[in-house]
């Protein structure tokens, strides 16, 4: 099928299959997650101790609204992203008033699509969601265009960037050709700081990998700190460049698919 958003008038909606529904509910949870754990780290300022129940409160607030979603909405982020509908919700197939809802996918997303468009737009959002919220369990500023930034600029930088990523990431699940430009602005600043701030590394990396044992209750490893001073540096270009090139190619089979 080679047809665009719009041009067929009646193709056909197929069944979403439960793999495809479960991925939804795995991008309902890192899209509400990244919030609410924002949230409950603002919140143990009034209520001392809510660290130790952030896990069970996520996780429970997460199948609340998601029951909700599923049952009643019939629509959520991560079902957005992956192009289902319910039956009631659609005009291309109409049901009637005895007949259960079934969830129902775009037929040219699923013709366009390919294992490493979903890969890298769920990899891409996962990672986002995790520079959303990692500050709120530990955080080492993080050196920025050749700059150490102060605590506070260190994590606006990062939860802006996270969005950045969350966005190329539901860009990229979408087919949406601007996933293409919005990955190279992303990716490629994130390169450029990598490099410009190489010489600054090393220590960001000390105070990294303390910070995180710290949050775990544990001290570095014998040798752990300078194995990663090695590694963290080229891997986080080394991601940088690979995302960049990757959102270009989506963003190129995003033009074609949709006759640009």
């Amino acid at each position: 099928m080679a047809w665009t958003p719009g041009e067929a008038p009646t193709p056909r909606w197929p069944h979403a299959s439960r793999r495809r529904l479960l991925l939804a509910i795995y991008l309902d949870y890192l899209l509400f997650g990244a919030p609410w754990t924002i949230a409950t780290a603002a919140l143990e300022r009034f209520w001392p101790g809510l660290d130790r129940l952030s896990l069970p409160l996520n996780l429970a607030f997460f199948l609340a609204l998601e029951v909700v979603l599923m049952a009643r909405v019939r629509w959520s982020p991560g079902q957005f992203c992956l192009g289902i509908v319910t039956s009631e919700r659609s005009t291309f197939a109409p049901i009637g008033p005895d007949e259960k809802p079934v969830y129902l996918v775009d037929p040219w997303r699923l013709a366009h699509e390919r294992w490493w468009t979903l890969l890298f737009g769920v990899v891409t959002i996962l990672d986002g969601a995790k520079a959303i919220a990692r500050w709120t369990m530990w955080h080492a500023p993080v050196p920025f265009m050749g700059v150490l930034l102060p605590f506070e600029a260190s994590v606006a930088m990062m939860v802006l960037f996270g969005v950045g990523e969350t966005w190329v990431g539901v860009s990229a699940l979408r087919l949406k050709a601007i996933v293409g430009p919005l990955g190279l602005a992303v990716f490629g600043a994130l390169a450029a700081s990598s490099l410009l701030s190489w010489s600054l590394m090393p220590e960001w990396v000390e105070r990294y990998v303390v910070a995180r044992r710290a949050a775990a209750g544990m001290t570095p490893r014998p040798g752990e700190i300078e194995f990663m001073q090695v590694v963290i540096p080229s891997a986080n270009l080394a991601a940088a460049c690979i995302a960049e090139i990757w959102a270009l190619g989506i963003g190129a089979r995003a033009k074609r698919a949709r006759g640009h």
